[in-house]
């Protein structure tokens, strides 16, 4: 069941952006996209970081939904959501053809320049304003690693993938894999407690992606909005300006 849901929703992906900020050099289109992904090399240990990733989230969000009590918040409904989704929906969003976290790649200069300090800064600026992990900070820390390395050889062997599936720019996924091992280690040791998804403070888009992933013959839809995530990852590919999830 799941392998034909994840060909169906595959097949009504139109794979098309039309921006005319994207040129021949620097373009990756969607529908190349869908065969990187669609070459098993590529996709089975993708498929299986998202899928560790969703896992993991669930986990984080029970914990954390049994922490709050009775207390409300903004993200409680979301979190509700990831611990009520079923595990079809899991392997479904876990299909999309990019990484589901973020996992920094854009900082790859300073890893190069040997300024882990200068990620542990931005770490804790983005804790000071309430950007609070989405994972445990020993999973997080496990997740990223695996991301990283497996960002790396992308970077390696398939560049132009790279910057599609982890959303970075040519300069940044060049800088990844010119990075040595130890520091892509010592990167998830600092980064990895405030992992987080794509696009964690938009809660309402992925609630939106749970609410398709979890219903029954909704393949269309649920392609539709992990198309928007595609799409934005492009943009970030070729260095344009992020713009909102509809």
């Amino acid at each position: 069941m799941y392998k034909a849901d994840r060909e169906r929703m595959f097949g009504h992906w139109e794979w098309v952006v039309e921006s005319p900020d994207l040129d021949d050099d620097n373009y990756l289109g969607v529908h190349q996209q869908r065969e990187t992904y669609n070459a098993t090399p590529a996709r089975a240990p993708l498929l299986d970081l998202n899928l560790q990733c969703l896992e993991l989230l669930v986990e984080s969000a029970r914990r954390s939904l049994a922490a709050a009590g009775g207390n409300s918040s903004v993200t409680q409904p979301l979190l509700a959501a990831w611990v009520a989704a079923p595990r079809v929906a899991l392997e479904r969003i876990a299909a999309a053809p990019f990484a589901l976290v973020d996992s920094g790649i854009a900082e790859a200069q300073r890893w190069v320049d040997g300024s882990v300090g200068g990620v542990r800064d931005a770490v804790h600026e983005r804790r000071a304003i309430g950007d609070a992990a989405s994972f445990e900070a020993a999973a997080g820390t496990a997740l990223l690693r695996r991301v990283l390395i497996y960002g790396w050889h992308l970077a390696r062997s398939r560049p132009r993938a790279a910057r599609l599936i982890l959303g970075a720019e040519p300069a940044a996924v060049a800088m990844l894999a010119s990075c040595s091992l130890a520091t892509l280690d010592a990167v998830a040791e600092v980064r990895g407690p405030e992992l987080h998804l794509h696009w964690h403070d938009q809660p309402d888009y992925w609630l939106r992606v749970l609410s398709a992933a979890s219903a029954v013959g909704n393949a269309p839809r649920l392609a539709d909005l992990l198309l928007v995530g595609v799409r934005r990852l492009v943009g970030q590919g070729v260095g344009m300006r992020p713009r909102g999830l509809r």
